[in-house]
């Protein structure tokens, strides 16, 4: 992309720009408040014009002919943003403008909030920035490579930086501009450390959790009226639970019906609390349970640790930096390469509440937790509230017997809308309505009573009842509908539901399509997302943006029971109630959504851009281009077959068959769908994504009718593979559909192909889909049937922690001590040994040795599972085999105990545990090293004080002759070699004076230790301690350096070794 090419981009931002200036200026001197706010907002539009225009003309000069610009560039990605932030400020402002009456535009108000505001300048401001850089031949030069290159730009020019700073401390006496010179290069360098350290830190919160709980709880909170929820603050339970956790229990239970406004109230003890205790050490998480979240965590972790991992993640974000437990925890799972298991994310969290004096835990909609998952979140809950300082409070709709049990020793609190608050929320809609200038004031409270006596103590209701209303278009329709409001919710929401029906036809399907696709679609939708859904038609090939409805359009058609996230731009029903209402009544309202949707996502995928060319995309950038520029490709890829499969229609069926068929937008679905997955690259290469053929994609969604006619027609055989060896049972049974590899072995399916990882029963067993483990044995291949690794099924369900598909394994008569036959660091594995390196549950240790797991299933030296949770640190683990008769002496092949893999990685509990079960201080391995020698060795001095403590022996030598404290020495390791010399280590001596020609320190402590507390005053010592001084400011200590240098890097074979 030369500079002329992308100052189209240039132009197209300035048409944006330029709508929006007129925009702006309409809020500036009509708008009846926030026209100063209008005026900033308008005064960084004009200077982001302006710039825009500049860098246009300067872009289109001979002098810049030869840069160019890629869709990676930075200044091309930053033009692409700016342009996508201006749409969606230029959508607000028009959308409210559109919808405000022209004969009311003294009403008219400013529609962003003041966070969104703020944020929308400063976004301005940045771009203005970005452009500004651009204008100088050099910026713009280096705005032309991508974000990677211009950050590695800057981080050179910070080392730059600090080698100046590190040059300007020398120069003491310079004048005063030296100083402030020095001054602004150390708050650039200061600035740059700081923003690298920041995104480091944002990048392990970001693994940890993918929810934004701030945006949640903004939404959640956004409707509280001032003034409302104030009762129960002054509630007797709720003043002890916050002051007097030790006098009660410290959990609040508050239970209240649906629509009560358990959750709005959740919001306001959040901010409550948060404000009571803002400088203190104190701190507030919170989960706001809902549909749309579960289905966000299930992409990453089940119920219980999505919870947790995100309360984790609030508590480490109240902290200045990454507390310990968390960084120990991103460090331990990079390390394994993998995600955190449960019990890695309770262990963290308990840890990390500890930092606090008080934690405050507000938990919401309880009740709405998955029922299936809903045992685990309880335990989860259970055991944080035995943490002292945690206090948690709860909302749940009642009659949850589960939750009733679960806290039963909780104090309770009834939640039921406060007739005054219903009230005061009645008011604040008619204040802010469009039509508050129609009504007088007996209207006004004849509205207001009757709402607050009807609607049940319910705000759900009186929200219903108050929009129903105000859609009215006159008084006297307002009239006639205040005296037939439904008095229950499923009334109201059948009223709504029948406006919605009523209104003219294009309205009504957009009303219609909007909350068939929000109540079925498989995730959340965002607004662009939706908005592209909503304009597809049958037979169509490409998108007609023409037909996208507004975002204001799509929730006024909707009648109130569709709201928008404001920050993640995602739509939602305004209640769960509303959702359980639809799911309810789909069969009446909606008895073809599947079909509808279904049809939808296929005729997406076949838009002719999708499949140009061999379809797959070559490189990463240009499927982030076709993600950004069509959004709904991210909803339609992944979950076409989803739909189709439930949709059972013939239509469907023909339209799905037309994808599989094209080579191009196969490749395409597949590998988008695997990048939008998360996935290793490997999946989504293109390679990979070329080969995936009609069968292999169409078993992997579970479309059996669809299989059962590409075999009836000859288009497929039965075990063709992908480039990385996946055939369609493989595809079909490790996504667990039962009936397609009944369908596939029933054609004679080899059971014996391997894919990279394995056959489809190491796959399957990996993937944790026990329902299809069965079949795959009824059809012949072995429960022990090995892998290219040497590995069995059996092996891959322990490793990847499946405990129910390991039962089923060994049902079917699995081996539970079978060993890794591979030639490589897994070579004698076991299942015992995988469950403890690779960290999980302590239920599978459990579940392994009740179905006669062999502690040490050879009589030959070997690292036992004992010596993995030493080494690991896994106290429980330990403690547990230690408990089944696991041999606390045990020796690995190079005659290394336990007590040596926790001695030579400073695990001083696990040294105690190990001492405590009688294991043998003083033992040796095979060239002799001690657990002593090991840990000074490698600079353990916590567990090296430990042992000695215990009555270690310091003095024990290896075969090379060596002690702890020679080695301490040898490795330069001073405070070690104190520690020693403290314990009376009398061997070592000798070495201590030749490397104390290195270390004043140590030559200190040897005159000390050696010369003059052993009475060698006069004597040989003595000299030797006059030479020692004159070495130490002599040319010897260079060819001593060099000798030191060669023992240091002699080979060490005693250390323990995985």
């Amino acid at each position: 992309m030369d500079p002329f090419s992308i100052t189209f981009s240039i132009v197209g931002v300035l048409g944006v720009v330029l709508q929006t200036v007129q925009l702006a200026k309409t809020y500036v001197s009509d708008a009846k408040d926030g026209k100063n706010v209008a005026t900033v907002i308008l005064t960084e539009l004009s200077s982001l014009q302006s710039n825009l225009e500049r860098l246009d003309a300067f872009l289109k000069q001979d002098s810049q002919a030869a840069l160019r610009f890629t869709h990676t560039s930075a200044l091309t990605a930053s033009t692409t943003r700016c342009c996508d932030k201006l749409k969606k400020l230029h959508r607000i402002l028009s959308d409210k403008l559109s919808s405000h009456p022209a004969s009311r535009m003294s009403s008219l108000k400013w529609p962003l909030s003041v966070t969104d505001h703020r944020k929308t300048v400063e976004e301005l401001r940045a771009f203005s920035q970005c452009i500004q850089l651009a204008l100088t031949t050099d910026g713009c030069a280096l705005l032309s490579k991508t974000a990677t290159e211009v950050q590695e730009v800057l981080t050179k020019q910070q080392e730059t930086l600090t080698k100046q700073l590190n040059a300007l401390e020398l120069l003491e006496r310079l004048d005063n501009r030296t100083s402030l010179v020095e001054a602004a290069c150390q708050k650039q360098a200061q600035s740059l450390d700081e923003e690298s350290q920041s995104r480091k830190r944002d990048d392990v919160l970001n693994w940890l959790s993918p929810l934004n709980h701030a945006l949640k709880h903004y939404h959640i909170s956004k409707p509280h009226i001032h003034g409302t929820g104030e009762w129960l603050f002054q509630m007797h339970e709720f003043e002890s639970w916050r002051d007097e956790p030790q006098t009660m229990s410290n959990v609040l239970c508050c239970y209240g019906i649906q629509g009560a406004g358990k959750s709005v109230l959740a919001s306001l003890v959040i901010d409550r609390l948060t404000n009571a205790f803002i400088d203190k050490n104190v701190v507030v998480a919170y989960f706001y349970f809902d549909y749309y979240e579960q289905v966000l965590i299930a992409q990453n972790y089940q119920l219980d640790d999505g919870m947790i991992a995100s309360l984790l993640k609030q508590l480490a974000l109240s902290k200045p930096g990454l507390p310990g437990p968390v960084l120990d925890l991103h460090q331990k799972m990079t390390r394994q390469q993998r995600p955190p298991k449960h019990e890695d994310l309770q262990e963290a969290l308990l840890l990390t509440c500890s930092e606090f004096d008080r934690v405050f835990v507000v938990i919401d909609a309880l009740d709405e937790c998955n029922k299936s998952q809903r045992n685990a979140v309880l335990r989860a809950l259970s055991k944080l509230s035995q943490c002292s300082p945690v206090s948690i409070f709860i909302t749940s709709r009642p009659h949850a017997e589960d939750i009733s049990n679960a806290f039963k020793k909780s104090h309770k609190i009834v939640i039921e809308a406060e007739p005054s608050d219903i009230e005061k929320y009645v008011y604040d809609k008619l204040e802010n309505s469009d039509e508050v200038d129609t009504f007088n004031l007996g209207f006004r409270n004849l509205i207001v009573k009757k709402i607050s006596q009807g609607c049940h103590q319910m705000f759900l209701l009186a929200v219903l009842q108050v929009q129903a209303i105000l859609n009215e278009p006159t008084v006297g329709d307002m009239m006639k509908a205040l005296g037939k409001v439904p008095h229950g919710l499923n009334d109201a929401l059948d009223s709504t539901l029948s406006r919605i029906h009523d209104q003219p036809n294009g309205r009504r399907r957009i009303g219609l399509e909007t909350l068939m696709w929000i109540s079925h679609a498989k995730r959340p939708l965002l607004v662009d997302e939706l908005s592209e859904a909503l304009a597809i038609r049958s037979g169509d090939k490409f998108l007609d943006r023409d037909s996208q409805p507004r975002l204001g359009i799509m929730v006024d058609c909707c009648m109130g029971l569709v709201t928008v996230d404001e920050r993640s731009d995602e739509v939602r029903l305004v209640h769960f109630s509303v959702q359980e209402y639809l799911l309810a009544n789909q069969s009446a309202l909606f008895p073809d959504a599947e079909k509808i949707i279904a049809g939808v996502c296929i005729t997406y995928s076949l838009f002719d851009m999708f499949g140009e060319g061999k379809g797959c995309c070559s490189r990463r950038s240009f499927i982030e281009y076709l993600i950004v520029y069509h959004p709904f490709v991210k909803y339609a890829c992944q979950y076409w077959g989803i739909h189709a499969q439930c949709a059972n229609d013939k239509g469907v069926e023909e339209l799905a068959l037309d994808l599989l068929r094209s080579s191009s937008h196969r490749a395409c679905s597949y590998q988008l769908a695997q990048f939008i997955s998360g996935r290793k690259e490997r999946y989504w290469d293109p390679k990979e994504a070329s080969s995936c053929t009609p069968l292999t994609l169409a078993a992997s969604f579970g479309l059996d009718k669809l299989v059962e006619q590409l075999f009836d027609n000859g288009e497929v055989t039965i075990d063709e593979k992908t480039s990385m060896g996946t055939t369609p049972l493989i595809a079909a049974s490790s996504a667990g559909n039962r009936t397609m590899t009944d369908l596939l072995l029933s054609r004679n399916a080899s059971v014996t192909l391997q894919n990279w990882y394995g056959t489809a029963l190491h796959c399957t067993a990996e993937a944790g889909k026990a329902a299809c483990i069965p079949q795959l044995i009824a059809a012949g291949l072995s429960v022990d049937f090995r892998d290219q690794y040497g590995r069995t099924s059996f092996h891959c369900a322990t490793i990847s922690g499946q405990m129910e598909t390991m039962e089923v394994l060994l049902e079917f008569g699995a081996d539970v001590n079978a060993q890794c036959t591979s030639d490589g660091c897994d070579s004698g594995c076991t299942p015992l040994r995988y469950a403890v390196l690779c960290e999980y549950s302590l239920e599978v240790v459990k579940l392994l040795l009740e179905k006669g797991a062999k502690l040490n299933p050879s009589t030959a030296p070997m690292v036992t599972p004992l010596h993995d949770a030493a080494a690991l640190n896994l106290q429980d683990a330990l403690e547990l085999l230690l408990g089944h008769g696991l041999n606390a002496n045990a020796k690995a092949p190079n005659g290394s105990t336990p007590l040596h893999f926790a001695a030579c990685n400073d695990h001083t509990e696990i040294v105690s545990i190990l001492l405590a079960r009688s294991a043998d201080i003083n033992a040796q391995s095979i060239d002799g090293a001690t657990p002593v020698y090991v840990a000074a060795e490698c600079g353990c001095s916590r567990t090296l004080k430990l042992l000695l403590d215990n009555d270690a022996d310091p003095n024990i030598e290896t075969d090379e002759q060596l002690t702890a404290l020679d080695i301490a020495l040898r490795e330069g390791f001073g405070d070690i070699a104190f520690v020693l010399i403290e314990a009376n280590a009398q061997k070592g001596r000798k070495r201590l004076y030749e490397s104390c020609k290195r270390s004043e320190d140590l030559m200190q402590l040897w005159l000390d230790e050696v010369v003059f507390s052993q009475g060698f005053h006069g004597s040989r010592e003595a000299g030797k301690a006059k030479q020692m001084r004159s070495i130490m400011n002599g040319s010897d200590i260079q060819s001593f350096l060099a000798k030191e240098e060669r023992l240091r890097t002699a080979n060490r074979t005693h250390l323990p070794q995985l």
